[in-house]
């Protein structure tokens, strides 16, 4: 009995042993995939590109020629991506893409054993996305030769930042009030515009002072100077300061019209007296 016992121990020992062997060539990978952007944050409208890496190639005998794996991104966050946002690199063929379960499949014409890229990946963030993070993956990657590899996925975080409405400069935005020189309804010096006000000297119709205009009324100099020498010598003669005041502003009768008075009166007196000497005369003859 404790024979048969012993036999079944023993064979339960050797299937788990089986068991963690088969487990760990399982989980052994000869490759490891790196994502990298050209942008460490992003903003909602960017476009990112990112780079698929091979590198870290191990046990893979002469090198590898073929890749496979499963892209995974989040359709909330990124437009739909297809096959022309694929471009491959380094000699490695255009990838081979499936929307609907985001396989790639890309081949080269030779063995590679070193680190490379070989391809990269457009992405357009969306302008409606309300997602802060956002990570992005190549999921089951495979290499092969004549023989099948198992590698290490590939993700990558990113930041998705809010679009700022920053200010433009004023040639980038027509509505900004440009200076005057740009602005032809900007209300320019008087050089530039002949409706305004020039000077007097470039405008005729301005008053210009009484040296140039003969017509405008200079003060008496001398009427001044008299009433301020009569003042000063005699302050009692203050009626003969006031008529001077007074009639300083009116028109003084030039000498030619008082003769003129004179003689018609004297004319119409000398004939009076003619008339009254006939009548005079014809009442006495008559008598």
């Amino acid at each position: 009995m404790k024979k048969i016992i012993s036999i079944i121990i023993i064979n339960v020992l050797i299937i788990f042993s089986l068991s963690l062997n088969s487990y760990a060539a399982q989980t052994e990978t000869n490759f490891q995939i790196e994502l990298i952007s050209n942008k460490t944050t992003v903003t909602k409208g960017d476009t990112v590109e990112i780079s698929v890496k091979i590198k870290n190639l191990t046990g893979v005998g002469e090198g590898i020629n073929a890749f496979l794996g499963t892209f995974k991104y989040d359709t909330n966050v990124f437009e739909k991506v297809t096959k022309s946002d694929m471009k491959s690199q380094n000699g490695w063929d255009a990838p081979e893409y499936n929307e609907e379960n985001g396989k790639i499949i890309t081949c080269k014409g030779e063995y590679i054993t070193n680190d490379e890229i070989i391809f990269t990946i457009d992405l357009k963030v969306k302008e409606n996305t309300s997602v802060k993070n956002t990570t992005l993956q190549i999921d089951e990657p495979e290499a092969a030769n004549d023989n099948d590899y198992v590698g290490k996925a590939g993700t990558l975080n990113l930041e998705i930042l809010e679009k700022t409405d920053t200010e433009k400069p004023d040639e980038e935005n027509p509505d900004t009030e440009k200076p005057d020189e740009e602005n032809p309804d900007t209300e320019k010096p008087n050089e530039e515009n002949p409706d305004t006000e020039k000077p007097d000297e470039e405008n005729p119709d301005t008053e210009k002072p009484d040296e140039e205009n003969p017509d405008t009324e200079k003060p008496s100099t001398n009427s001044n100077s008299n009433n301020n020498q009569n003042n000063n010598s005699n302050s009692g003669k203050n009626e003969n300061t006031n008529i001077d005041n007074t009639t300083a502003g009116q028109k003084i009768p030039q000498t030619g019209e008082k003769l003129s008075f004179t003689i018609v009166g004297l004319i119409v007196l000398i004939t009076i007296g003619i008339i009254s000497y006939i009548l005079y005369r014809k009442n006495n003859i008559a008598k």
